[in-house]
């Protein structure tokens, strides 16, 4: 039986706080992709894009995904 899977990534411009800290403190989705494969690994369809995260991305943040 053939079946079709969607993976997502996501960068973000840092790690989750704690649930109670304000929602305004939490990471920021700066990058999203998803990939469509079938059971035999065949790329079906793609969508990446950046987002604006409306903070400013970290240094740490830049070094490590490449993205400013």
């Amino acid at each position: 039986m053939a079946f079709v899977v969607t993976v997502f990534d996501t960068e973000t411009t840092g790690l989750p706080n704690v649930d109670a800290a304000p929602l305004n403190t939490q990471p920021h989705i700066i990058e999203f992709a998803a990939i469509k494969i079938d059971d035999k690994f065949n790329e079906l369809d793609r969508i990446d894009f950046l987002c604006n995260p409306g903070v400013q991305i970290s240094d740490k943040i830049t070094e490590i995904t490449g993205l400013t």
